[in-house]
């Protein structure tokens, strides 16, 4: 056995996870990657995804996930999170209302403010995990295509694989349902990336920004400064 990651191993073509054989599409990926000598740093994002999309409790969006990813050409970052679009109205609400917590702020049946370095979130339990039904309770993130037409204003967010609820079979299987994503940047230019992983630096705002932040009717408007955290990683694969 040869180990690749706390809980992912490789013996021969195949990828253990905790001890046992795991076969399946983002398996086959990973060891064409390995023994086509890719840049380590790919394989390892999506070891590193691996790790955390076994730990979401839907085997529904483990089996259907990575599938989205590699049908739209998506990225993986080198911690393992995926990368997604998020379309919002021009002064970055949500274009549809309900319950969800921006920044540990609770919003009751209203629109949630988007804005970079937000952390939005909504109960597991309260997103639809139903894959055959394409608009439902959740949060929405989606492929470039779908983001880029569906709102005015576009974001590029980061998604743990554990937070994804639903991968919905239809609405030209172009976006997902989640619990919690992170903004990472505004993307005016709606910019597609391409390649195999991405750092992003992600801007963290201050306690009290964040406060103006959930008061503020447009978040846009609001000019502050904010403290940088860069995401340390090796440069993106060729």
């Amino acid at each position: 056995l040869t180990k690749l990651s706390e809980r992912v191993s490789r013996k021969g073509s195949n990828l253990l996870f905790d001890g046992d054989v795991i076969k399946n599409a983002l398996t086959d990926h990973i060891v064409k990657i390995m023994n086509e000598g890719g840049d380590e740093t790919s394989w390892k994002a999506y070891v590193a995804f691996m790790e955390k999309l076994y730990t979401n409790p839907s085997q529904e969006s483990r089996e259907h996930l990575f599938h989205f990813i590699e049908k739209h050409g998506l990225l993986v970052t080198p911690d393992g999170d995926a990368v997604f679009y998020k379309s919002t109205r021009q002064d970055g609400l949500s274009t549809k209302s309900g319950y969800g917590i921006v920044n540990g702020v609770e919003y009751e049946n209203d629109l949630l403010p988007n804005s970079v370095g937000a952390v939005v979130e909504i109960p597991r339990s309260m997103v639809d995990d139903n894959r055959g039904v394409a608009c439902s309770v959740g949060l929405h993130v989606g492929a470039h295509r779908y983001a880029s037409t569906y709102s005015q204003r576009m974001w590029t967010v980061l998604v743990n694989p554990r937070d994804v609820v639903s991968v919905p079979s239809d609405s030209n299987d172009e976006k997902i349902r989640v619990a919690r994503y992170v903004v990472a940047e505004e993307n005016p230019q709606k910019v597609k990336y391409d390649g195999t992983v991405k750092s992003f630096e992600v801007f963290t705002p201050e306690p009290e920004v964040q406060e103006a932040v959930a008061e503020a009717a447009a978040p846009e408007t609001i000019k502050v400064n904010v403290t940088k955290r860069k995401i340390e990683a090796p440069a993106p694969a060729k």
